[in-house]
């Protein structure tokens, strides 16, 4: 981060890149069916938005 910009802006673009990469990861999955299937799409989706906030982080740092 440069010294003129200002960090609340650049925490505020982060949330947002956050939000945006957690609603795509849950327009990806399907959330319909047993009991099984859901448990494996919640784990997938846990596992793919920890995945997508490393990468945003070290792209922030």
């Amino acid at each position: 981060m440069s010294e003129h910009e200002d960090p609340k802006l650049s925490r505020r673009q982060l949330q947002e890149q956050v939000h945006a990469l957690i609603q795509q990861v849950d327009r990806s999955h399907d959330f319909t069916g047993n009991a099984f299937k859901l448990f494996q799409s919640v784990a997938e989706l846990e596992s793919n938005v920890e995945r997508r906030i490393q990468r945003v982080a070290r792209v922030m740092n």
